[in-house]
């Protein structure tokens, strides 16, 4: 666990929780423990490069300001407002901003809360950071009705629909969105069709 709860022998009220801070420290290569707690922690101009970033969704109440990532990032969750406990943390929101991840390949990367516009992400070809992700995915599943294959328009449908909900729901319509994002067991053809659909929507196609 990165953020503490008590010191030595004295046991956490859970009436306030103390915040542990890492500023500038370096994560290379560090084998993080799947589904590792992160507790209240807050990195400042950390780098995780190469670290093992894997399977990790008990990061309700981590803050990342100004951090790097590196590598490969695959089913984490980030949280802009911690999910419980608000009272012990004294904060409603947490710190999360001014993050690079153009140099880490993010694979079910989830940001929830979270401004999209205030991180750096790796752009174009692979990935874009949308808005009106519900009406995109709409007009894309329009343009897919057609297609003679019914096993991929429903993969693709349910991948879709699930991304538009958790934008709805999380991040006001906006969403990260890359080829895994449209569904990861469809074919690679596939996923670029559906990929270009959703960035080159326009409203003109309402």
């Amino acid at each position: 666990m990165f953020g503490a709860t008590g010191y030595g022998d004295e046991r956490w009220d859970e009436l306030s929780w103390p915040e542990t801070v890492y500023r500038e420290c370096v994560f290379s290569r560090t084998r993080i423990p799947l589904q590792a707690y992160f507790g209240n922690a807050r990195f400042e101009r950390c780098v995780f490069d190469g670290a093992r970033l894997h399977d990790l969704t008990s990061t309700h109440q981590a803050q990342f300001v100004e951090c790097a990532f590196r590598g490969k990032i695959q089913d984490v969750n980030f949280w802009g407002t911690p999910t419980e406990r608000t009272a012990a943390l004294g904060r409603d929101r947490n710190a999360f901003t001014g993050n690079d991840f153009t140099s880490a390949d993010l694979l079910g990367v989830a940001f929830k809360h979270i401004d999209l516009h205030a991180q750096r992400f790796p752009g174009l070809p692979d990935y874009a950071v949308l808005d009106r992700v519900d009406q995109r995915v709409a007009a894309a599943l329009a343009a897919m009705a057609e297609w003679p294959d019914d096993d991929i328009k429903t993969e693709a449908a349910l991948s879709l629909r699930f991304g538009a909900n958790a934008a709805i729901e999380y991040n006001d319509g906006h969403a990260l969105v890359s080829r895994s994002w449209v569904g990861r067991r469809l074919p690679p053809d596939v996923h670029d069709q559906i990929f270009w659909m959703l960035v080159n929507y326009s409203d003109d196609q309402q």
